[in-house]
């Protein structure tokens, strides 16, 4: 903490932001409380990669014992030695992946209940105006067709109705899972963008399922550093107007939408070469002044390998557009109908055949 202030001295800012994951932080934030008001110039981030991961296990409580992984085993989405993993959070690639996977699957197997139940076709003006929407840009992304919008307006009466429990426990409870996947996806959107306002909407969200889930070391740092950037504007107006700029996380290309939480890039880089057998720090010291060195000059060593592997061309950048490539989409398709098509040998949790007092008991540790 003292380093980062002599480093706010030498760039000449009044304030500066520094980032932990949890188990520093609460120290951090101990230190900072307890030596006021000599650390107040600090801004302390609780890490939002840690945060992710947290939620994954709270989503994985949720879920668990429902019957959703059984339905992942069989359709091939996911190995049965692989679900604990799965519902602890601990693999975080594959849980970004497969849990908004399961909500889409989710949500179309719930639009079509709501089509068949009110006995609504898809007409082809329909088709028409959904097809203009997908090849049109963002910033001409508006509904024209009142049919369509009509359509959607009584699709958005019917999930509150779901929500309610109005069509049975079960319906309800598999709708709050995919509400809750996408509390991640507006986090991980407001990340990827910068997109400061829409960040602060959306963590108290995610902390309520903190609380729900006895995570208690989350929930009470989550509500703190929450408080902490709403009040930003008034404890350091310097960094609110970085903030508002996305400078709350690290854009390592050049592309839009590709920006990283600040701790993931620390796992990607400083933390991942330290580990590293062949040239990492951990493995040939147990120094921990030798290891502090190491720290402080790998910023200049990794600028000097870096500038080596341009000037060579051999500098691999890394490719953020990976996940929307056509073989990961037709993979991801592929996939996604299967696991919409494993229903058929269970049962549509959206069917009115499913017993509307019966709900799948998800199991919370107390």
């Amino acid at each position: 903490m003292k380093q980062s202030q002599q480093i706010c001295e030498e760039v000449k800012q009044s304030s500066i932001q520094v980032t932990y994951d949890l188990a520093i932080a609460k120290i951090a934030l101990q230190i900072q409380a307890s030596h006021k008001p000599d650390l107040d110039n600090l801004f302390i981030h609780l890490g939002p990669f840690h945060i992710m991961m947290a939620y994954f296990k709270t989503i994985g409580k949720f879920i668990m014992h429902c019957g959703l992984t059984n339905v992942m085993v069989q359709s091939n989405l996911l190995a049965s030695g692989s679900v604990n993993g799965f519902l602890e959070g601990k693999h975080f690639n594959r849980c970004k992946r497969l849990h908004p996977l399961m909500a889409v699957g989710l949500e179309i197997l719930h639009f079509k209940s709501f089509l068949e139940s009110n006995n609504i076709t898809i007409s082809d003006q329909i088709i028409q105006e959904i097809t203009r929407l997908r090849t049109s840009s963002i910033s001409s992304l508006t509904i024209e067709d009142d049919e369509l919008n009509a359509l959607l307006q009584n699709y958005d009466i019917y999930k509150q109705k779901t929500l309610n429990g109005e069509f049975g426990k079960t319906p309800q409870f598999y709708l709050i899972y995919i509400n809750l996947v996408h509390h991640y996806l507006t986090l991980s959107r407001s990340i990827r963008c910068g997109d400061f306002e829409l960040f602060k909407f959306v963590l108290p969200k995610i902390t309520n399922l903190f609380f729900i889930c006895n995570q208690p070391n989350y929930a009470r740092r989550t509500v703190k550093y929450s408080n902490n950037l709403l009040k930003v504007a008034e404890t350091h107006p310097d960094l609110y107007e970085q903030f508002k700029n996305g400078f709350f996380c690290i854009q390592r290309t050049s592309k839009p939408f590709s920006k990283q939480p600040i701790d993931l890039v620390l796992e990607q880089t400083i933390n991942a070469d330290a580990a590293r057998r062949l040239t990492g720090i951990i493995q040939f010291t147990n120094s921990i002044s030798a290891r502090q060195r190491w720290a402080r000059s790998h910023d200049i060593r990794s600028t000097i390998i870096s500038s080596v592997y341009k000037d060579l061309d051999l500098q691999q950048i890394q490719d953020v557009t990976a996940e929307v490539s056509n073989h990961n989409m037709k993979n991801d398709t592929k996939q996604l109908q299967k696991f919409i098509d494993e229903f058929d040998r269970f049962i549509n949790p959206f069917s009115p055949e499913v017993p509307q007092e019966e709900v799948p008991q998800p199991t919370f540790s107390h």
